[in-house]
């Protein structure tokens, strides 16, 4: 597959019924992102299926909270894509499994407009496997989430408005927690901010990873995981913004990798000062290429998993429930954004 459009899906029903249908039509795409992660995970086969029975327990125990059955939903994918469910946990853990310095993703909220954006920076591996997702609940809530074949949450929104974002930080302990993915999507199943804030609490440490959470109605927090917790850092005025590092621990220094990461924040801060967070500013913001760390990323090789850089450029309109979404090109060119509304 080669396109200038990501791959859409509808999955529906209860969560085995979901299950089903995503593990089906994505059963290629699941053993490709298997064999990818596979590659760099960096670990011995026993360790990745000793964290994949650990996550079961977490996702099994977490589940209660949101009143979802995540489990059975990821064991169906299993079933009907015919792979081992380890892998499909395995999958879902990807962020907690790697350990790579991070230098990637530049994620936005501007409450008046109540706009979410950001740049997914990954391997252009997942090009031709990236999948725009509506997941339709029985309880009549709908998400739609640019997400990765086997993985049941990511970046994306509700019909309730509510929406979020993701960057991979730097590891400050042990990440054995619950995975970060399976709290986007019970972030992605909250009827409101405060049910959202409420399970990212829930969900505690073990993670190295942040969150930016935004509504339609001007309502947004980061939230930052660590080993042992969860924090946020303070937010005022109309902007939020978060890169790769932490905002509320003294964890990366600003130099070696994570220079690039304190220099897409400053651009970004710099960028959106005075602006009205229009469609075409944001937009601009992302494309930004003014610093030799720019918000927008050529493809460059990276020593652990190859070429690096912006795979995708998501704008959600919360209000209007409508995302946009731009698919890179690995010659560097930008495609046209494709509307997708919920």
């Amino acid at each position: 597959m080669s396109t200038d459009r990501f791959r859409e899906l509808t999955v529906r029903g209860g969560p085995i019924e979901r299950g089903e249908q995503h593990g089906e039509q994505l059963r290629d795409q699941i053993r490709q992102a298997i064999e990818f992660y596979r590659s760099i995970f960096d670990l011995p086969e026993s360790e990745i299926r000793r964290s994949a029975r650990n996550c079961k327990r977490q996702i099994a125990q977490y589940g209660g909270e949101c009143d979802s059955d995540f489990t059975a939903e990821i064991e169906s994918i299993a079933r009907a894509a015919s792979v081992e469910p380890e892998w499909i946990y395995a999958l879902n853990a990807r962020s907690e499994l790697l350990e790579l310095d991070a230098a990637e993703c530049t994620a936005l909220y501007h409450a008046p407009s109540g706009t979410l954006a950001q740049n997914w920076d990954w391997s252009p591996h997942l090009l031709d496997l990236v999948t725009l997702m509506t997941i339709e609940l029985e309880n009549g809530l709908r998400i739609l989430t640019m997400t990765e074949p086997g993985i049941i949450g990511k970046v994306g929104f509700n019909s309730n408005g509510l929406g979020v974002c993701l960057n991979i930080l730097r590891r400050d302990g042990p990440l054995d927690g619950l995975p970060v993915h399976i709290v986007l999507r019970a972030v992605l199943e909250s009827p409101s901010f405060e049910t959202a804030r409420r399970r990212i609490r829930a969900a505690g440490g073990g993670k190295a990873s942040n969150l930016l959470v935004g509504d339609a109605h001007g309502n947004s927090a980061n939230f930052e995981f660590t080993a042992d917790g969860v924090w946020e850092p303070a937010t005022s005025g109309d902007w939020s913004f978060h890169t790769n590092h932490y905002q509320t621990k003294p964890v990366n220094p600003n130099r070696g990798s994570y220079e690039c990461s304190f220099t897409r924040l400053e651009t970004s801060q710099r960028l959106a000062g005075g602006g009205d967070g229009s469609r075409r500013q944001i937009i601009e913001l992302l494309h930004d290429q003014s610093t030799d760390w720019p918000i927008h990323r050529c493809f460059t090789p990276h020593p652990e998993i190859g070429p690096l850089g912006t795979v995708a450029t998501l704008l959600m309109d919360l209000p209007s429930r409508r995302l946009s979404v731009q698919r890179a090109a690995l010659d560097g060119a930008k495609h046209a954004f494709h509307d997708c509304q919920l």
